[in-house]
């Protein structure tokens, strides 16, 4: 086992899948036979249990257990409804990081103090997720800007995490009826991959500028601008484009703007991602997504701005 692995936090994890595993081998297995089928009982209700208390563990842990429960409750094309929705209402946002060790982290990346760089930094985060968080600062001449900050220890966390993770497929994969219903082997690599790559916020500043090329043409749309030279690997730096989140359908209407047509308008532009650009952005929970009024004259009354690029994937 890697150096980098919290052993305590990799038992806690691996508990749970074998229990789920012991739990398979003789409900499923062991009495799967003659004289021995009516202890099997609901296998449907067994499976929300599990579900659910997954989701419980996810919530008290945080880290990638969070972004698990999410992938898997988007995987209706896969797995049963009695586990995809228990999952459904995991949101990503967790107790913030101590402020003290966000400046750290901030001041290590950039090798600078803060007061160098910016000059006012929020102390209060516009979001804490299970990998990083945001916080508003001003550059000096008085831009805004969001700063993306992975939290202090994540990787190991992930790596923890993944290890645990790949030790539960590994059980859960013996069993035909789990390897007939999904292939957790590329479904954990899949996994690993995407979550591994969120680490890199220079990546997601990237697929933020891939976003804002192919949209470049779409008045409609905005993509915040990456801000390079505040940039890290563990710090990324973009334009402040927060407006009205695109469920608050209150906020819209008291702007003037009907939040139907907000809806057609976010289907039109995921569509375009798919079948005109080939690329799209894979978290479009209403977080991500910033309804910002116009009041230009013109025919249009609002645009959608886009944030969070760290899930993208190319169509090919």
């Amino acid at each position: 086992m890697a150096a980098t692995i919290d052993r305590l936090r990799f038992v806690r994890v691996s508990w749970f899948f074998l229990r789920a595993f012991i739990a398979v081998a003789i409900r499923d297995v062991l009495c799967d036979r003659p004289g021995l089928r009516w202890l099997k009982g609901d296998p449907d209700r067994r499976w929300h249990a599990w579900a659910l208390e997954f989701r419980a563990l996810a919530l008290r842990l945080g880290g990638v257990l969070i972004k698990l429960g999410q992938f898997l409750s988007t995987r209706v094309d896969i797995l049963p409804l009695t586990i995809t929705e228990p999952l459904a209402d995991l949101q990503d946002e967790v107790p913030a990081a101590p402020f003290g060790d966000v400046v750290a982290g901030i001041e290590r990346e950039l090798g600078a103090p803060i007061s160098s760089v910016f000059e006012h930094l929020e102390e209060r985060p516009l979001g804490a997720a299970s990998l990083a968080q945001a916080h508003a600062a001003v550059l000096p001449g008085g831009e805004r800007v969001v700063l993306k900050v992975l939290r202090p220890g994540i990787e190991r966390i992930v790596e923890t995490d993944l290890a645990a993770i790949g030790r539960g497929i590994l059980w859960l994969g013996v069993f035909q009826a789990v390897r007939r219903r999904v292939d957790l082997g590329r479904l954990g690599e899949e996994f690993a991959r995407v979550t591994r790559l969120e680490l890199d916020l220079q990546h997601e500043g990237q697929n933020a500028e891939l976003f804002a090329a192919a949209f470049a043409e779409d008045d409609g749309v905005i993509v915040p601008r990456v801000e390079w030279r505040w940039s890290r690997r563990r710090l990324l730096a973009l334009q402040d484009v927060g407006a009205i989140r695109s469920a608050d359908t209150a906020a819209l209407v008291a702007a003037g703007i009907d939040p139907g047509e907000v809806a057609r308008e976010i289907n039109r532009l995921f569509l375009e991602q798919v079948f005109v650009h080939h690329l799209v952005h894979c978290d479009p929970h209403p977080g991500n997504l910033f309804i910002h009024p116009v009041r230009d004259g013109s025919a249009r009354t609002f645009r959608v701005a886009l944030v969070d690029f760290g899930m993208v994937v190319e169509v090919p």
